[in-house]
Order: C-alpha cells, then structure tokens, then sequence
C-alpha cells in the first residue's frame, strides 16, 4: 500500500490522464442521484486504487459546480460527506472503510494540492511491518528440518549454530574474568599509596643528575616538554600520562569521558538493533499457522513461503530465539563494564567498542559456511507475516521515540553508575600519584626513624610501623602536621628529621646505610647529644607516636614511662640510653652494644660506669639474692631470646650451649647465679665466649651483652686480674678489686715467709 501511495505522489501524467472520464462518470451519475443509488453500483473508495482515487479527487477539486475543499478541522464525517456530494456517490462501506477513504483523500488532496507537507501526510498512514531474514546463523536455524533444506545443510547448520554459541560463550567468559576486578579499586590506591610512600621519595631512588625525587619525574611524564627521566617506575609513569590524556585539564569535549559516552551508546544502539530484530522475528514467527507438519510453498515467481511450522518447530525457533536473546543481553551487560574498566586509553575504548560488535556480528560471520542452497533459499524466502502497525504521527512513529528516550536514560544511567564512579576513583589515584609536595626525599635509619631534606630539581600490610608512615606522610602533606609543644614551646614540628645543614642528600645517602650502631651514635648526634635521653628534643614526638602504634602507650612524656620496654625495641634504647642504663653496669638494658640501639659513646667515656664500678665491692653477689632480683631475671630472659634470635634454624644448637638445665637457657642464667660464668665459659669455649666482659659470643657476633664481671668479679677473676676491662675500654671488675688483689699479693708473700722460717726452723 505504502508503494501505491508512493506512486500516488510521484508525478500525476496517469492520474490526470484518467481525470476526465472519471470526472464525467461521475458528472452523468450526479446529474440522476436516485438512479445511481438504486442502479448501477458505485465504485469503493475505500478499496480502490490510489490512480483511481486521485482521479476521483482532482475530479472534484476542479469542478466549479461543486466547491468543495479539504479542511484539516473540518470532521471526518463531513469531509467526507463533502467529498461524496463531490463525486456523486458514497465511497464506502463501514467506519474502518470510512477511515482508510478519508486517508485516501487526504493523501490526494496534499498531492494535488502540491503542498510540501505531503510527504507527511502519507508517512501518517499506519506502517505495515514486515520482517525479511536477515543472511544469519541464527535465522538459518530456522529452515532446520525443512523439506527443501536436506539432511547434510541441516546438520552443518545445526553445527554452525552450536559453534556461534560456543564462541560467543568463550568471549563472554574471558570478559567476566576480565571486569572482575575495577580500574583504581581500593587495593590499587592503596598500592599507589605504598609507592608514593615508600618508593618514589626514597634517597634511593634519588637521580643525581637532575637533582630530583622519582616523583617528580614520574608526575613529569605527562608533560610532553619534559625531559627528566624515568629509569624504573615505567608502569606509574605511564599511568600518570593516561589519566592526563583520558581527563585533560583544557578540554572535556574532547576528553576520554566524552569518548567513554560515544563508546557506550554506540554499544547500546547495536544491541537496540539486535533486540529488535530478535523482537520483530519472534513476532513473525508466532504469525505462521501452526500445522501438523512443516510446510514450505514455491510460488509461481520462484518465492518460498513459510505456510505452515510444527508445534516442535515453533518451540525450537522461540529456544533459539531466548538463547540469542541472553546471549545479547549477557553481551550488553559484559560489554558495558568491558568499556568502562578495562583501559582508560582512548585508542583502546575505540578498538574494545569494534571488537564487541565483532562478537555480536560472530552469526553473520559464520553465515559465509552456510550451504549455498540454503543461501538461495533465504534470499527466495518472502518476508515474514506483517506484524503489528506501528502508529506515526507527522512522521514519528511511536517505536523511534520510545527507543530514542529509552536510549538516553540507560545511557544516562550507566554513567551515573558506572563513569562518575570511575571517575572518582581515577581522581583519587591521580592525587595519590601526584599531588602534594614532591620536592623532597627521605631516608629511615634501622631504628626506622626517618630524615629527610628538600630537592634542588623541579619541583596496614607493610612491615613499618605507623609512625614512620606518619613522618613521610607529613612531609608528602606538610599542611596535615599538628601543633607539638617543645620545651613549652608550641609550633608544627615535623616527626622526622631535616637535614638543613650542608648536603642533606649525601647526609641521607650515608643514612640509608648505616648500620645500627652508627645509627645510634647518629641519632644522638642531631640533638647534640652522646649518651643522654631525648625526651627534651623533637624525635621524642616519633617516639611517643612509635610507642602508641607499637605498643599501646599514650601520653608519654618522659623516659622513665619507658624503663620496661628497654629490652623490647632498640628505637626506645636509642632514644632514653640513660633510662635504659647502656652506660650503667647495673642498667636493666641486656643488649649494651651499638648494635643493640644504644649509642656507642655510652661505654667509651661514661662517668656513670666510672662512679658505680668505684662504689661496687669486689664480691660476688649472692645465688639467693640474685634468683629474686627483677633486673637479674629480666637478664636471664633477654638472654635466652637474643640466643634463640641469633640461632633461628639452629635452635638445636642454642639448647646444647644449656645442657645443664636440658636446653632452658634463661633458667639456667637466674638460678645458677654467678656459677653461670664458668657454665657459659665452658658452654662457648669453642667460641671463646666470655660472659664476664660482654663477648659472649666471642667474635662471632659483633655485639655486647651485659658484662657479668660488675655483679660477679670474684667469678670472674676480678681479684686475680684487677684490670680486666670490656671492648670499649672501660673496666669490668669494681675498683676495689684492685686494693684486694694488692691485699691478696701482700698475704700470700707474708704466708710464703712465715713458710720459709718454718721450714728453717725445722731444718735447725
């Protein structure tokens, strides 16, 4: 009909050419109504053809003796008693007859009217849907089993099929694995933190030559005129340039958003397309006539037709029909996600769109298998049963307006749900990445206290603890550093440490590696110290933070808070060596060496030592007094764990040095008492370990444990040798072993005389 009213409109040579004697038809019958009601039949407008009623129409719009014209207002009753007066006659039969008449004249009257709109007014005319197969896997499935499809195409159809499902399932798995993880997800900012922090300020990674930090020259690789450059860290410099191209500062047109949006809905329409397809197919389908068996007609032209389908048929087409229909909408949900997640490169958001498509369009790929006579076969086959009209209004049917909204809200609401969240989360990578101060480097010395100094270049599951997380983080955000009060001072003092003196960067480099013992001597030497507790300096601000990550202490002001904790960390021994005693003989710190925290100045030039060894007699403490000493105990515990530390892998060998007390070292130290000496001596002869001056371990380890020879000189042959003294050269024994050795020397020679004269005397 739609091609009748089309040549309808298309010139009129033919309609005027038949004009006049349908006009005079007409004229003659006119002229005796009463006869031609009751006579001859008048013709049906409302079946007749469209030449035909154009004829009829221009009949009556050219006839003076009749003036009538159309009128859009005017009803369609009067209308088209106007234009019944017109012609003579009634032109149908019946309000449905009536209906498509009035569009009849309406259609002509805008052609002889030649008004612009007449386009329009033929597109008014409800469209009738016909649906034709498309050259598919999919719709090839359909003639399976058909008596002119054959045995052999039906099974490689069948195969065909199968294999288009399979393939489309293989891409639908891989794509799940794929989106199963989202682009900057919590774990990735949180890895993009531990970078920032532990990394790119590193002294390590210090370049000398452009006197940078590594983040300034990974936050640099977006910048088309930088040269600085990236000698590791490749992957965050690339992703730094990614997110400066996907979200450029100057344009949001022509960003990678913008693009994500075209991805999407260009990804969305395809499937829209393929919806429908599956929807207008389904509907011609159920229109077939179901019958007992498959019937397809040959027409006289060569046209096959789909007379008849199964029961079994039609429940295949409609399984068929459901599988492609997950299939599409599985592929629509992945896809999205695929788009959004996978990469932020904008070459790649365009060549990920193409490949969905690919997928979509695997059933018209595999068509190029499908046997040649079934190709022929649909080519020949006529279109579908006409669906369901679909209405229109001035050229808008109601179909593409309800796409066309649908479209812009499911658009609309994967962005909010999916892009915005996106975008957040590349924000926040972005600013872990490089925003903030860069200029600046910082190296942590084995007590994990960190030092840092500025850069003359342009500008829960790490095993740290929180305090020196703080100190970095401080020096990334120096705006978050909180008022401290120093010697009743207030101000933002930093936790670490700044080099302002000289070059902080070789400072920092000699930092990075030190050892422990020259880091305690280091960590004095900052505050202008040697051997004297810190808590009038600033690192006792890391401290007090250290201790409350560490071990729960809160509200430490002073070292004395800190006296059990002595044996537990080096930082507190580093940082309160006084409190600790590393320059006491009598201190509750077991671990007195340098390698232990405390500074090595201690034990070099310490009054402290010097006063107490004068004040200490030259004799052995007592077992009873010493099993219930908390100093002694806390000894004997410390030793039997610096034993198993430095034995981890040859535990076999530490419970052999205490056979004695069947492998329990820290019993045997408390309840031997000074008999100890000589078990350890001859426990660690082959070490030539010696308990009484520190060297326990003798010079296998560079380390020094509590000299026993203070509390035990008498077992240690203190009275014997006076001058026994430990590595750093202060004395072991008490002073006043001195006055007993000369006191010793003095009776044994009176002895020997009196031993002399008795000899003589018995001689006599």
């Amino acid at each position: 009909q739609q091609q009748q009213y089309g040549a309808a409109i298309q010139g009129n040579t033919d309609s005027r050419s038949n004009s006049q004697s349908l006009s005079n038809s007409h004229t003659s019958k006119a002229a005796s109504p009463t006869a031609s009601r009751s006579g001859s039949a008048l013709p049906d407008y409302s079946t007749t053809t469209a030449a035909a009623a154009s004829a009829a129409a221009s009949a009556a719009v050219s006839s003076a003796d009749v003036p009538w014209t159309y009128s859009p207002i005017r009803s369609a009753k009067k209308t088209l008693g106007s234009f019944e007066s017109a012609v003579g006659g009634p032109v149908c039969k019946g309000p449905k007859s009536a209906k498509q008449a009035l569009k009849n004249i309406k259609t002509v009257i805008a052609s002889q009217s030649g008004s612009s709109s007449s386009v329009h007014e033929v597109l008014e005319v409800e469209a009738d849907v016909e649906r034709t197969l498309a050259p598919s896997v999919w719709n090839a499935a359909f003639v399976i089993g058909m008596n002119r499809t054959g045995v052999g195409a039906s099974i490689l159809i069948t195969f065909l099929l199968f294999l288009n499902i399979a393939m489309q399932g293989v891409f639908l798995g891989v794509i799940t694995n794929i989106v199963q993880t989202e682009l900057f997800d919590e774990n990735e900012i949180e890895q993009l933190r531990s970078w920032r922090l532990f990394i790119a300020h590193s002294v390590d990674h210090y370049d000398k030559m452009s006197k940078t930090s590594l983040s300034q020259r990974v936050c640099a690789a977006g910048d088309p005129t930088s040269t600085l450059p990236v000698e590791m860290s490749d992957s965050k410099a690339a992703l730094v340039e990614s997110i400066k191209d996907y979200m450029p500062d100057d344009s949001v047109l022509f960003s990678g958003p913008a693009l994500s949006v075209i991805a999407i809905t260009f990804w969305t329409l395809k499937v829209i397309a393929e919806l429908l397809d599956i929807w207008d197919t389904g509907h011609g389908m159920r229109a077939i006539p179901r019958g007992k068996r498959n019937i397809l007609l040959e027409s006289s032209s060569g046209a096959f037709r789909l007379a008849n389908l199964t029961l079994a048929h039609k429940i295949f087409v409609a399984l068929i029909l459901h599988v492609r229909l997950t299939i599409c909408l599985a592929l629509w949900s992945l896809g999205i996600t695929f788009l959004v997640n996978y990469s932020i490169e904008p070459a790649e958001l365009i060549l990920n769109a193409v490949a969905l498509e690919i997928v979509l369009s695997v059933d018209e790929v595999l068509f190029v298998l499908v046997p040649a006579s079934t190709k022929a076969l649909m080519r020949r086959l006529e279109p579908l049963p006409k669906a369901k009209p679909v209405r229109q209004w001035q050229g808008l049917d109601c179909r593409a307006l309800f796409l066309t909204f649908l479209l812009v809200i499911v658009v609309g609401l994967i962005y909010l749900n999916k892009l915005v969240p996106l975008l957040d989360r590349i924000g926040q990578a972005q600013n872990v990445l490089c925003q903030g101060t860069q200029d600046f480097i910082y190296a942590v010395d084995p007590f994990m206290y960190v030092y840092s100094t500025g850069t003359e270049g342009a500008s829960d599951h790490v095993d740290i603890n929180s305090a020196t997380i703080t100190a970095v983080n401080e020096l990334w955000h120096p705006e978050t550093i909180p008022l401290r009060s120093l010697l009743e001072v207030e101000g933002h003092y930093p936790l670490a440490a700044n080099l302002f003196v000289g070059d902080g960067t070789t400072e920092l480099l000699q930092v990075s590696s030190m050892t422990m013992a020259e880091a305690g001597e280091y960590f004095q030497a900052i505050a202008g110290l040697t051997c004297s507790d810190l808590f009038i300096s600033r690192e006792a601000f890391f401290l007090e933070l250290y201790m409350s990550s560490e071990f729960g202490m809160e509200n430490i002001t002073y070292c004395e808070q800190l006296h059990n904790y002595c044996n537990e960390d080096p930082l507190v021994r580093a940082s309160c060596p006084t409190t600790c005693g590393c320059d006491d003989p009598f201190g509750v710190v077991f671990d007195v060496g340098a390698s232990g925290g405390c500074s090595g100045k201690c034990l070099e030039t310490s009054t402290t030592w010097d006063t107490k060894m004068d004040q200490r007699s030259c004799e052995d403490v007592s077992v009873h007094l010493l099993s219930v000493d908390k100093g002694w105990i806390s000894w004997g515990f410390e030793f039997e764990k610096q034993l198993n530390a430095i034995s981890t892998g040859y535990e076999e060998i530490a419970a052999r040095m205490c056979t004695a007390y069947n492998g329990n070292c820290s019993k045997m130290f408390i309840e031997s008492g000074c008999s100890f000496v000589n078990l350890w001596g001859a426990a660690a002869s082959d070490l030539k370990g010696n308990a009484c001056t520190g060297k326990w371990m003798g010079g296998v380890l560079d380390t020094i444990w509590r000299p026993l020879a203070p509390i035990c000189p008498v077992a240690c042959g203190c009275v014997e040798n006076p001058d026994l003294t430990i590595s750093s050269g202060l004395p072991a024994c008490p002073t006043s072993c001195t006055a007993s050795a000369l006191t010793s020397g003095a009776s044994e020679g009176t002895n020997e005389s009196s031993s002399n004269d008795n000899e003589s005397n018995d001689s006599a």
